[in-house]
C-alpha cells in the first residue's frame, strides 16, 4: 500500500520539475519574439508617419505630372501615326541598297534618300508645320500656307531646320522642296558623321513666287567626307512672312 501511495507523489515531483525546466528554456524564445513585434511595430509607426508627411506631395506630383507625360505619349503616337509610312518607305529602301551591295552597298552606286529626322530653329505649331512636317517625300500637293509643310513660327529674321539621314553618302545634289514663298534659302550646310561642315552653298535670297510648290536643287558635289544631314537656313525677310518647306532629298553615292 505504501508504494501505491508513493507513486503518486513521485510523478507529480517529476512533472513540476519539467514544466520548470521548460519556462525556463522557453525565456529566452519569448523575450526575442517580444522584441521583434515591439520593433514590426515601430517600422508599421515610421511608414505611417511618412505615408501621412509626404503622401500629398507625392499625390499633387503625379497630379501634375501624369497629364503633361499623357500629352507626350499622345503626341508621340500622332507622330508616328503621321510620319510611320513614310519612315519605314526610306528605311526599307535603305535596308534594300545594303542588301544589294552588302554590308553599306556597292562603292560609288547611285542613292537617293528621303529625310528621317528633323529639328528646327522654331516651329509654328505640332504636329501641324512642325520640322517633322519635312520628314518623308512631299504632301502638300498645292502652294500655299499650308499645315503640311514645317513653317517657321516667325516672319522675320533668320530661321533654320536640321535633317537626318539614314544612310551617309558621298553627296551629289541636295532637293528642297519649297511649297510657299519659295527662295528665302541662302545656306545649306552638309554635315558629317562627326558634326563637321563638309560642304556648303551661300547664295542670295530672293523672292520666286512661281512656280510653287517648286523643287530647288543645290550642288554639293564639294563635300569632302560622307554626310548624313543638312541643315538649311532662310531669311524671312525676303517675303516679310512664312516660308515652308515640305521634303528634303538628298543624291549621293555610296562611300
Amino acid at each position: 500500500m505504501s508504494n501505491r501511495r508513493l507513486l503518486p507523489a513521485a510523478f507529480f515531483t517529476a512533472t513540476a520539475a519539467l514544466m520548470v525546466a521548460a519556462l525556463a528554456c522557453t525565456c529566452g524564445p519569448v523575450s526575442t519574439l517580444s522584441n521583434t513585434i515591439g520593433t514590426a511595430g515601430a517600422i508599421q509607426g515610421t511608414v505611417e508617419s511618412a505615408v501621412t508627411a509626404y503622401g500629398p506631395t507625392i499625390e499633387a506630383g503625379l497630379t501634375e505630372i501624369v497629364p503633361t507625360l499623357l500629352a507626350e505619349a499622345t503626341y508621340m503616337a500622332e507622330q508616328a501615326t503621321l510620319h510611320g509610312p513614310d519612315l519605314m518607305a526610306t528605311i526599307t529602301a535603305v535596308v534594300a541598297t545594303a542588301d544589294a551591295g552588302g554590308s553599306g552597298g556597292q562603292t560609288g552606286q547611285s542613292f537617293t534618300q528621303w529625310a528621317t529626322m528633323a529639328i528646327a530653329s522654331s516651329q509654328r505649331d505640332q504636329p501641324e508645320w512642325s520640322a517633322m512636317q519635312a520628314v518623308g517625300p512631299p504632301n502638300t500637293l498645292f502652294c500655299g500656307d499650308q499645315s503640311t509643310a514645317w513653317s517657321p513660327s516667325t516672319t522675320s529674321g533668320a530661321a533654320w531646320i536640321r535633317v537626318e539621314f539614314a544612310l551617309a553618302v558621298n553627296p551629289t545634289e541636295l532637293h528642297v522642296y519649297e511649297s510657299y514663298n519659295p527662295g528665302a534659302i541662302y545656306r545649306v550646310e552638309a554635315i558629317n558623321h562627326d558634326g563637321q561642315v563638309a560642304a556648303e552653298w551661300n547664295g542670295t535670297p530672293e523672292q520666286r513666287p512661281s512656280p510653287c510648290p517648286t523643287t530647288t536643287r543645290f550642288d554639293l558635289t564639294a563635300a569632302t567626307s560622307p554626310i548624313t544631314a543638312v541643315i538649311i537656313y532662310l531669311n524671312l525677310d525676303t517675303y516679310q512672312n512664312f516660308s515652308e518647306i515640305d521634303a528634303v532629298e538628298l543624291v549621293g553615292t555610296i562611300p
